[in-house]
């Protein structure tokens, strides 16, 4: 099964709710998504095949969110464990300049 590929724009981010916000728009999370990591694993486990995600910007929030996308890897890597063939991989891209 191909890997689906959704660019997440992060740059500027400053807090994890904007994080959340923002992952939750790109990909496409329903209402009730309460913007906490134990709502994006069970969020996450509801998307169809493998996924590749970048983060466009995603090394400045390793700077300054690095507590958030610490937990994000973990989140990922959990679920990775607990559905091999639905995983999501995570990259992180400079923002362009």
């Amino acid at each position: 099964m191909p890997h689906a590929r959704i660019a997440i724009d992060v740059t500027g981010v400053s807090s994890a709710l904007e994080l959340h916000q923002r992952l939750a728009r790109a990909l496409a999370f329903p209402a009730w998504y309460g913007h906490t990591w134990d709502s994006f694993e069970e969020c996450i486990g509801e998307l169809p095949g493998q996924i590749i995600l970048v983060l466009v910007g995603g090394r400045e929030l390793e700077r300054t969110l690095g507590v958030e996308l610490r937990l994000l890897h973990e989140v990922l890597a959990h679920h990775a464990q607990q559905n091999p063939h639905a995983a999501v991989s995570l990259v992180l891209a400079d923002a362009p300049s």
